[in-house]
């Protein structure tokens, strides 16, 4: 053999011999990977026939101490927060004096609040971390000395020992010991600082005016309890319950006053009485017939008696709303005569104006009332049912038509629609009026009121030259109150005469025109409480006439019946001809007044 070739295979002896001691070392150790405060003992690695004594990753010698991408072992990699190798693990940069590994995190725990000092110590309350310690902040204190609450005070210094009291006052220092004003105590609460709460005091409010107490400490006692903040007419010392929106809560405080009447339903003392949702009232202020004297002078106290038949027991001197004044007189608005006009009568039958009116129970001896006890009766003959026998009842009055309802109808009478003659007159004959002057309540938005009208002159003068008529004639600011004042008339437009739609009550059989007679479709019950012999009348049902008005105004309405006929002359009847124009009368029955404050259309309708 060749001397090179012995040489050879010595030198691969020799490190076959070196890497098995290498290896049996190893072993012995447990592994090459150091610990986290040892060095790693010296390793040999052969890669691609090199020795590498700190490790060897894909054929290159690495150091596993501190690679960053073989970090204790090959193709460990150290990445985002911790991204430093340091003896084999991956760590923070953890360089700088007082930072620790917190949860992975190197922290500053010099002036960390969350890690003061050492990792995951807390600082309380109100505290800051300086030079590794919790510290209370600017402007404040730890009055208890109790680091785990905190720096509870905000102050220079602690305030007071915990449970001791003292007067307090938040108001304006001037007011105090004023009116209702008066002083109340804080408390020093655990840490050494009064209670922010004034516990007790009282300071300066709303004047509640009428409670006799200065609420707003001025000094002054229920000052404007005599001004009417809500412009309706009434002050506190009047009574008003809710004089401005902030004495009470409601949508309208001038609605809401002793001059109002109570709305049922709407959880409001309308008429500040102290009681909410009043029931509805029951007329008491009329129980029994009344017939004035005949011949005797017609006074106030008789209207007044008619208007309470009427069902308006209200004065406007003890409620602020009703009724002002009741008088009876002619349609022009003269007064009446005592006794009758023979002249114009002739040999008719002849009454004084004091029977042309009456208050009835029961109308007839059958019909009653449709409220109440009683009714009014108004009449351009007797005020009377069936005892009454005559059609030919004369007063004797001839008066002119209420200027304002002539002037709507160009100086005279309207015609009816169910008509087709032309011819009327001016002249109110026989003619009774009861005018009533009322304050309306604050609250109200109209007023009805029921009545049934009865005439001798249907069926048989239906389109005739005589015709009665009823006129409910109202002077109110309101805007939808018509040019004419009338505010009864059927669904044409007529007023209530003989000739409108209205009568529905009579005998079939004495209805023999063409023109106007009605089927009679409600019968004779009505007709015979008024005369004897049905075919000689008719009536209308009883009929619900509703008129708005302004809230709280004054307002007079005219009830007005009387006899028409005094047309111009003709050769076949001379004008004025004695008796002509002052018989076959009229008469209705009137009751059941009564406010509203629901919005109310102006409508007459058959009940």
């Amino acid at each position: 053999m060749k001397p090179k070739y012995w040489l050879w295979i010595f030198a691969i002896s020799f490190l076959f011999h070196a890497c098995s001691e290498a290896t049996t070392e190893e072993t012995a150790n447990g592994t090459n990977k150091p610990s986290e405060n040892d060095q790693p003992e010296t390793t040999v690695d052969l890669c691609q026939q090199i020795s590498c004594p700190f490790g060897c990753a894909a054929g290159t010698c690495v150091d596993f101490r501190s690679d960053v991408n073989h970090c204790g072992q090959a193709n460990h990699k150290c990445t985002g927060q911790t991204s430093f190798c340091k003896n084999g693990m991956c760590v923070p940069d953890c360089t700088g004096d007082g930072t620790k590994i917190c949860k992975g995190l190197c922290i500053d725990t010099t002036n960390n609040t969350s890690n003061c000092g050492r990792c995951e110590h807390h600082c309380a309350d109100n505290m800051v971390c300086a030079s590794s310690t919790c510290i209370c902040a600017d402007n404040y204190v730890d009055c208890n000395g109790n680091e785990l609450d905190g720096c509870e005070t905000f102050s220079d210094e602690c305030e007071c020992t915990p449970g001791q009291t003292q007067s307090c006052y938040t108001g304006n220092p001037a007011t105090l010991g004023i009116g209702v004003c008066h002083a109340g105590t804080r408390t020093c609460k655990e840490g050494g600082y009064y209670d922010y709460q004034c516990k007790g005091e009282m300071t300066p409010g709303q004047e509640i005016i009428g409670n006799g107490l200065d609420d707003d400490c001025d000094g002054a006692i229920d000052e404007g309890i005599n001004e009417d903040a809500d412009g309706d007419g009434w002050t506190i010392a009047q009574g008003d319950c809710c004089d401005s929106y902030l004495t009470c809560k409601a949508d309208e405080p001038a609605k809401i006053n002793p001059g109002a009447i109570d709305e049922t339903g709407n959880q409001i003392d309308d008429d500040c009485d102290g009681i909410i949702d009043n029931p509805k009232p029951v007329a008491t202020c009329s129980s029994t017939t009344y017939q004035p004297v005949a011949n005797a002078q017609v006074t106030s106290t008789d209207a007044l008696k008619l208007a309470q038949a009427m069902d308006i027991c209200t004065a406007s001197t003890t409620e602020g709303y009703g009724l002002i004044q009741a008088e009876l007189l002619h349609a022009d608005g003269s007064p009446l005569e005592k006794t009758c006009n023979t002249t114009l009568c002739g040999s008719t039958t002849h009454i004084s104006p004091a029977e042309q009116v009456s208050i009835s129970t029961r109308f007839g001896a059958t019909l009653p009332p449709m409220s109440g006890s009683t009714m009014a009766v108004l009449s351009s003959g007797k005020a009377q049912g069936k005892e009454n026998t005559s059609t030919k009842d004369c007063m004797g009055s001839e008066v002119n038509v209420p200027q304002v309802y002539l002037d709507a109808h160009g100086g005279k009478l309207p015609v009816s629609t169910i008509c087709n003659n032309t011819r009327s007159g001016t002249k109110a004959n026989d003619s009774i009026m009861l005018r009533l002057k009322l304050k309306a309540p604050s609250n109200a938005a109209g007023f009805k009121f029921k009545f049934k009208f009865f005439s001798k002159e249907y069926p048989g003068y239906i389109c005739n030259d005589y015709n009665d008529f009823f006129l409910a004639l109202l002077n109110s600011q309101h805007p939808d109150i018509p040019k004419d004042r009338n505010i009864s008339f059927d669904s044409n437009g007529n007023p209530v005469s003989v000739n409108n739609a209205f009568f529905t009550e009579c005998d079939k059989t004495a209805c023999t025109k063409d023109v106007g007679c009605s089927t009679c479709e409600d019968g004779i019950g009505s007709v015979s409480a008024y005369v004897q012999d049905t075919k000689t009348a008719g009536a209308t049902r009883w009929l619900q006439t509703s008129s708005p008005i302004m809230a709280g105004e004054t307002f007079t309405l005219d009830l007005i019946v009387f006899d028409a006929g005094d047309f111009e002359a003709t050769t076949s009847r001379p004008q004025n001809t004695t008796g002509w124009g002052h018989q076959r009368d009229s008469l209705v029955l009137i009751d059941n007044f009564e406010w509203t404050t629901a919005p109310t259309k102006l409508q007459t309708i058959i009940y």
